[in-house]
């Protein structure tokens, strides 16, 4: 039971390390247009994604938890 709990452990921080780099490479893209055009970042995009991606994470953490993995 121990080295499932790992494994899917281990899946949920790729999901997460996965994410952030997503989130990374999107911010670094909005900077960058941002610079380009001389307009602002509009960060509601890249937030609301972000937010998504945690709260789904956080669920998925809750779910292997009450599973007792």
């Amino acid at each position: 039971m121990g080295a499932i709990a790992i494994v899917e452990g281990a899946l949920e921080g790729l999901q997460l390390i996965q994410q952030a780099s997503t989130t990374i490479s999107q911010v670094s893209g909005a900077i960058q247009t941002a610079q380009n055009t001389g307009q602002p970042v509009d960060w509601t995009g890249i937030l609301g994604a972000e937010n998504t991606a945690e709260t789904n994470l956080l669920a998925a953490i809750a779910a292997a938890k009450a599973a007792g993995k």
